[in-house]
């Protein structure tokens, strides 16, 4: 979702515009919830390009592409963030499994 947000430069097509309601949906609901203060800060750091981008002229193409630029750099530690939330969760799940199991 937030890859469509950064790399699609037709910031009027429906791809687009999908992925920004999307994005809004999970930070103001989803983000809340989350027990990540990592991916929160990413979250975070990228919520006003995010913003910004929805707000350019569709003819700019140069502000377009500065944007996407910037938003791209913020990428990897989106990415980072939730890779290692994830991690956890992949191994909780089977750790308890085992624990249900012994009992």
């Amino acid at each position: 979702m937030v890859s469509k947000l950064v790399l699609n430069e037709d910031i009027q097509s429906d791809e687009f515009l999908s992925a920004y309601k999307r994005f809004w949906e999970r930070y103001w609901c989803e983000l809340p919830t989350c027990e990540s203060a990592e991916i929160e800060i990413a979250m975070v750091n990228l919520k006003q390009k995010v913003y910004d981008k929805n707000h350019l002229n569709p003819d700019d193409q140069e502000k377009i592409s500065n944007t996407k630029e910037e938003m791209n750099m913020l990428l990897p530690g989106l990415a980072k963030a939730v890779r290692n939330f994830s991690l956890p969760l992949e191994y909780s799940e089977p750790i308890r499994d085992k624990i249900r199991a012994s009992k």
